[in-house]
């Protein structure tokens, strides 16, 4: 079978004008990432609660001035 020149020649433009438009893809994101609006990155974190953060860490596992018992307040069975 031979080869179709006419057709070879379409498909080498096709991936030129590909690699055009890709290339211009990248550039236009490297110049959005450089200069457009900071999203996420510029807003401040939430603050956390320490003492939430505490009583969380501390369900199910035994805290340093507990000596060792498992038992926290509000869970079944504990004395209060």
């Amino acid at each position: 079978m031979a080869v179709n020149q006419a057709l070879a020649h379409v498909s080498s433009d096709f991936m030129i004008a590909a690699l055009l438009i890709y290339s211009l893809a990248v550039l236009a994101f490297a110049g959005d990432f450089a200069f457009g609006r900071p999203r996420r990155a510029a807003r401040p974190a939430p603050a956390v609660n320490a003492v939430a953060a505490t009583e969380l860490a501390a369900v199910g596992a035994a805290s340093a001035a507990g000596g060792g018992s498992t038992v926290t307040a509000g869970a079944p069975g504990a004395a209060g």
